[in-house]
């Protein structure tokens, strides 16, 4: 998360933005910067510059991030109907779309 955010940092600095992770203990040592142990409070500090809010979603809802973690190189299909060998093949729905508009 803090390699992503410093990343983009040209994009995220100075504003508002919410970070969905299926890690629920990260939601609650956000809020309490001096109960985390050190390495996570370096982290954290790290993030300070940003204004970030930490909401837990659950591993199985975060459905594009599964699909692109379990993704391979290797994988390949052929479409029917097309003489194609597609590698990666990632369907969706038009409300996914728009939610990562927003």
């Amino acid at each position: 998360m803090v390699y992503g955010c410093e990343k983009v940092h040209s994009y995220l600095y100075g504003r508002s933005f919410v970070v969905k992770t299926d890690h629920r203990p990260l939601e609650q040592i956000h809020k309490n910067l001096m109960q985390a142990p050190p390495h996570l409070q370096r982290m954290l500090l790290r993030l300070q510059p940003y204004d970030c809010e930490i909401k837990y979603l659950p591993g199985k809802e975060m459905v594009t991030a599964n699909a692109l973690s379990r993704l391979s190189p290797l994988d390949e299909f052929e479409v029917p109907d097309m003489k194609v060998k597609v590698h990666h093949l990632i369907r969706i729905t038009p409300a996914k779309t728009q939610e990562f508009k927003d």
